[in-house]
């Protein structure tokens, strides 16, 4: 895990020092592994607090994208959910990723039962420096995620809110032209 983590970071570095250069590979990849290695770099957090995280992916879905600023994008969305267990102390916290795919798009909500995002905040979720957190956030994450999404796949990021818990929905194309 340590070696993974650290290739991970090392590649992150690398992708911030490319991110403008319009000449980076895109590569085929399974978007359950994807997924499972987003999910693989928050494990501890999800054990520490008793997390239940379900990942319903139809057989393999293949896409073209940038692996790592795709598994960034979801690992900002999950670190914010762990975050809003550990403020608002869920009992039986869960998350859940789904993914549905068409011809040409494939379609991720990930959701959280950690009580909402109240309606003033999630006007505001993809505002550059906009946190929640206090002087623990620097309000980038879902920023960043959202031009990730936006101008690196060409796709659409979402966010809803009950008062059950919050939706992230992602849409992007399988191929990215």
């Amino acid at each position: 895990n340590i070696s993974e983590t650290i290739i991970y970071l090392s590649d992150t570095v690398d992708d911030f020092q490319t991110y403008f250069r319009t000449d980076k590979e895109m590569l085929d990849t399974d978007l359950n592994e994807l997924l499972q290695r987003a999910v693989n770099f928050c494990t501890s957090r999800l054990k520490e607090k008793n997390i239940d995280i379900r990942i319903d992916v139809p057989s393999e879905i293949k896409i073209n994208t940038y692996p790592n600023e795709f598994v960034q994008v979801i690992l900002n969305i999950l670190n914010n959910a762990i975050d809003a267990f550990y403020e608002n102390n869920t009992k039986s916290p869960t998350i859940l990723i789904s993914v549905t795919s068409g011809n040409k798009m494939v379609f991720i909500k990930i959701s959280d039962n950690a009580g909402g995002i109240s309606d003033d905040n999630l006007l505001k979720l993809f505002e550059p420096y906009f946190s929640t957190k206090g002087k623990n956030g620097t309000g980038l994450g879902l920023y960043m995620s959202q031009m990730i999404v936006q101008k690196q796949f060409n796709g659409e990021i979402s966010a809803q809110s009950s008062d059950n818990g919050a939706t992230f929905s992602i849409r992007i194309p399988k191929i990215i032209s």
